[in-house]
Parts: C-alpha cells; structure tokens; sequence
C-alpha cells in the first residue's frame, strides 16, 4: 500500500489481520448458513426470460435478519446494492458478481457463488445487517412494496441524515486527524487502483490461458493412462496370466500423476483465478468511492463559489438565500470532511490489510498445494524410472502361441 496509508490502532487482532475501525466486521460474528441457491428461469407476461434464486439466511439468535426461500434475481442483488451505497455514501460497498455477457454454465456457478459472497459480506456488519435496504431484500412477502418504501426514504435522505448515522457507526474513523493533502493523495490513490486493475486482470487473463493448458495435459494424460491400461490388458490375453507387479505399479504411478495433473486446474481456479478475480472486483469498489468522493468535493466548490457572489453590501432581501447558501457549504464541506476520514481511515485499511492479505493468504496456500504435488510427482516419475530400466520384453518361451505348437 502507498507509505501513507495509515495503519489504524485495533482491540482485536486475529491471525495478523487488523480490524481497521469500529465500522469493521465483527469477529465474534458468524453466519451459520448463507445460501444462494436452486436457479430457475422464469418469465413475464411479455415473454422476457430471467433466472431467479432461493436466498437463505440464518444468522445468530441474536440477529433479527433471517430469510427462508426467498426467490430473488440478479437485479434484486443489484437494487439491493445500489440502495446501500445510497443509504452510506462514501462506504465501501462489498461487491457483487458483473452482468451476463454470453451463456456459460461456469458463469452461472461462479455468479452464484459471488452472491452469497455478497450476502455474506453484509452480514458481516452491523450498519449493513440493520439497514431497511436489507431488511426489504430479505422480505419473503410484498418485496415490490418494501422497495418503493426504502426508495421513498433513500430520496428523501439528506446529508445530516447521513452525517447523523457516521456519527454513531463511524466513531473511531470521524475522530482521526484529517489527512493533510488529502485530495492529492486520494488522486494518487486512484491512479495506483487503476495500475493494479491493469496488472491483475492481464494475470487473469495468463492464468485462463494456463489453466486451459491444464486441462488439455490433464485429457491427454487420461487417454495415455487409459491406452497404457488397454495395452497391458492386450499382453496379459497374450501371455496368459496376470500382469508382474512392476507393470501394475507402472499404471498406479502413471494414474497417480494424471490425478495431480486433473486438480491443477482446478487449483488455479479456487485459488488463482478466483482469488485475482475478488480482488478486481473490490479494487472496483473502493474506485466508487473515490469517485462518490471527488464528485462531493466538485459538489463543495460549486458552493464555496456560489457564496463569492455576495458582498458586504448585499441587500437585505438578498440575505436569508445568502444565509441558505451558508448553511448549505458548511454542511457540504463537513459532508466532504467526513467522507475523506471515512476514506482514509476505513475503506484503504480494509482494502489493503484484509483484502490483500487474503490474497497473499489464498497464493500462499496455492503454492504450497502445487509444491506438494510437484514433489509427489518428482517422487513417481522416479520409481517410473527405474521401473523401466528394471523391465524386460516377455521371452518367446512365455508367449502363449509357442505352447500350441506355432514357433514358426
């Protein structure tokens, strides 16, 4: 992470990672079962085909959230999503899967995967868990209703509603020093987010590419294990009795290797690809926020510039707008101020010292998966080895058709 970047102080540390603010997730916390499951395509009376999922949540006793089958479809997630990002401007909003491009059944699994992901995430926080957007999502009767009501609330919303709610979840961030430079900072900030996207989606793109080599080595290997099976079979008819010992363990140790060679695939995609894939979308995230905030910031100088108009001399008349327009650059510019604390001292903490590290965590296993197997795999080939140097050809005494009288 850039130098600047500060390390807030924590209560709770939990195998290195730090809980970056009273906003972060709680790590008594658990969720029993999140589920995003059973995908049917359904229809409307106009014909358009759209997939639903039954969405699950059983939290803790003392959680009130709790939802049994509720039918949901990818544009509830995402109403649900753009909802809290309304309700918490500024917070970083934990991510959900992208739209479908094509038809792809691994699409399909992968999406549902980062959904429950999603939810799960949620749940993971307090001010998330308790917001009237969730609530509505989780309702099992009346959703279109719940919607229209949290809409109805989310538009009437007003900066010291928002700044009121900061003050009693964000505590420990608002109480921090502002940062000085901020704004150049949060620039420099943007650029490096935009370098690091750049980065991991050409390793994710490699990483496809490797995979798919994967699986082509891993067929093939099938094909030579199970021709090598065949031909074995072939001789044993010939000569007339089961296969030496050398020769069974041949086919074990093949077998082994073509079974290491299946799970590399799917190593790269439990703990590669999808690990890069989680972190651009979250690099995603905090790009929203950035931009929420340097929208606010563009929000603030048009105000501050609106109040250039007004003079010592101003008319009387003139004086309660000039009040308003005072009124409203002083709750704008305390509106940014909290914003830059929230962006400083939660959302870049979360992004580097829990996102990342459990990037590096998930990298980490996946090497030493592949070292394990690399070893097993060394250890075969070389009983491999002096397998076939030890081997011989059947002598012409041991075929079977020499028996019966054929020697010529």
């Amino acid at each position: 992470p850039p130098p600047w970047v500060v390390r807030t102080p924590s209560t709770h540390e939990q195998g290195g990672n730090c809980v970056v603010d009273a906003m972060a997730e709680d790590p008594n916390k658990k969720i029993d079962d999140v589920s995003v499951c059973d995908p049917k395509l359904e229809g409307t009376n106009w014909g358009t085909k759209y997939v639903t999922y039954s969405v699950s949540v059983n939290a803790n006793t003392d959680s009130k959230i709790f939802a049994k089958g509720v039918r949901r479809r990818y544009k509830d997630f995402l109403w649900l999503r753009t909802s809290l990002a309304k309700t918490f401007p500024g917070l970083m909003i934990p991510p959900i899967p992208g739209k479908r491009i094509f038809k792809d059944e691994k699409f399909d699994e992968e999406r549902q995967l980062g959904l429950k992901r999603f939810l799960c995430m949620l749940l993971r926080y307090s001010y998330f868990e308790e917001s009237e957007p969730l609530k509505a999502f989780l309702t099992k009767d009346g959703f279109e209703d719940e919607k229209k009501r949290v809409e109805k609330q989310l538009d009437s919303r007003s900066c010291n509603d928002v700044l009121t709610d900061y003050g009693v979840i964000c505590t420990r961030a608002l109480s921090r020093e502002l940062p000085k430079d901020s704004l150049e900072q949060i620039l420099i900030l943007q650029d490096f987010l935009n370098d690091s996207k750049k980065q991991l989606q050409e390793m994710l793109s490699s990483s496809n590419h490797i995979r798919s080599s994967l699986e082509d080595i891993s067929t093939h290997f099938k094909a030579v294990c199970s021709a090598l099976e065949t031909r074995q079979k072939l001789e044993d008819g010939l000569l007339g009795k089961v296969a030496p010992e050398e020769n069974i363990d041949m086919l074990k140790g093949l077998n082994s290797l073509a079974t290491n060679a299946a799970e590399s695939p799917i190593l790269w995609d439990k703990h590669f690809i999808d690990t890069i894939g989680t972190e651009v979308i979250y690099i995603d995230a905090v790009k929203e926020t950035i931009t929420h905030w340097i929208h606010q910031n563009k929000e603030l100088k048009r105000c501050t510039e609106k109040l250039k108009k007004y003079s010592d001399k101003t008319k009387t008349k003139e004086h309660v707008k000039m009040e308003a327009d005072m009124k409203k650059e002083r709750q704008q510019r305390e509106f940014v101020v909290s914003l830059t604390r929230i962006m400083m001292y939660h959302n870049l903490p979360l992004l580097f010292q829990i996102n990342t590290t459990r990037f590096k965590r998930s990298l980490e296993r996946f090497i030493k998966k592949q070292s394990r197997f690399s070893e097993e795999d060394k250890s075969t080939l070389q009983a491999l080895a002096e397998n076939f140097q030890s081997r011989g050809l059947p002598t012409v005494s041991e075929l079977r058709f020499v028996s019966d009288g054929n020697a010529d």
